[in-house]
């Protein structure tokens, strides 16, 4: 049974006012120029930036090893022209000196390839090694920033999004399952296992489900991925919660269509939900824009942030168009 964490009850302290804000990286550039990039801000009337997305590397340089002045820095510099900030737990980048300790920390694919160390790679969130450090890193950032006056909210940096079909997954999924359904006898009768001719007398006989196969093995391998992923979250969720103020809030990552996981189950732990602009290779469309604006609505009944926006090519995009004139005007409002 899924054990809840309770959203904080202290949203309706925060006072009701426009947040008009941007996604800032100032550790991917010279302190010098950190003072251009805050009178730009001040000037398009930002009163808010979100920081440390992605960031695992920087904060944490080596095993153990943190490295917060430069985000001190940043965070004192902002809140000086009257900027708020809100952070990311970084949980979705870990950083290569990690990676190489524990090759087997990246997910594995179908085909037995691992995720490469890149900008669109993923971690298996079944690794325990994975879940010790992503909880070191998170409990020594709420330690440090979690009373920060001039923070206001945190985003669980979670986007481990995909599934993985590693053996420690595997036997995830079996252990799942026979949690969900005890006997073997009553999963095939659930899964009615006898129409294909997959009727199983083994536990060790249920593998991941890859491409057209038993619908209703494929729905309990994504409700297995979901369970997984929520752990993760509220992993960090109950490492950040007791340290933080009154009224600053918690939201997870993003929604999407992808498929693999449950948006609203994820929400529960927390205390907002959160959207995103990153148009590829399309054109901003108000239908889709739409639907994903709605669907985060739904996620809590409420008011939800965008938290992430992409006017531009990062890097991990095999092709993107720019931007029409007045089009990221449009994508804000």
């Amino acid at each position: 049974m899924e054990q809840r964490v309770s959203p904080s009850n202290t949203l309706d302290t925060i006072r009701p006012r426009l947040w008009l804000g941007a996604v800032y990286h100032p550790e991917h550039w010279s302190e010098d120029r950190w003072p251009v990039d805050l009178r730009l801000m001040t000037e398009a009337g930002l009163n808010v930036v979100r920081m440390a997305s992605g960031a695992w590397a920087t904060l944490e340089p080596a095993a153990g090893q943190f490295s917060f002045g430069w985000l001190d820095r940043a965070i004192a510099l902002l809140a000086d022209s009257g900027i708020s900030t809100i952070l990311g737990t970084s949980s979705c980048a870990p950083p290569a000196w990690l990676v190489r300790q524990y090759p087997e920390l990246l997910a594995e694919e179908p085909t037995g390839r691992r995720a490469q160390l890149d900008g669109n790679y993923y971690p298996c969130v079944n690794s325990q090694e994975f879940q010790a450090t992503i909880g070191r890193l998170v409990n020594a950032m709420a330690e440090h920033f979690g009373p920060h006056p001039h923070v206001v909210g945190w985003q669980i940096d979670s986007k481990c999004n995909g599934a993985c079909y590693c053996p420690r997954c595997q036997a995830g999924f079996r252990r799942y399952l026979a949690d969900r359904y005890v006997t073997l006898d009553q999963l095939n009768r659930r899964l009615v296992t006898g129409c294909g001719g997959e009727v199983y007398s083994d536990w060790e006989q249920v593998h991941l489900p890859l491409g057209r196969c038993n619908p209703d093995l494929t729905l309990d391998f994504k409700h297995f991925i979901t369970h997984r992923h929520r752990e993760l979250q509220r992993l960090q969720v109950e490492l950040l919660r007791p340290h933080l103020r009154p009224g600053v809030w918690i939201a997870g990552s993003p929604p999407d269509w992808n498929g693999d996981l449950d948006p609203y189950a994820l929400a529960e732990d927390t205390d907002l939900a959160s959207s995103d602009f990153i148009p590829a290779s399309e054109r901003h469309d108000y239908r889709s824009t739409g639907a994903l604006r709605t669907l985060a609505r739904g996620l809590k009944r409420r008011n939800f942030w965008i938290l992430d926006t992409n006017l531009s090519n990062p890097g991990d995009a095999g092709a993107r168009s720019a931007l029409r004139q007045d089009e990221a005007q449009a994508l804000a409002w």
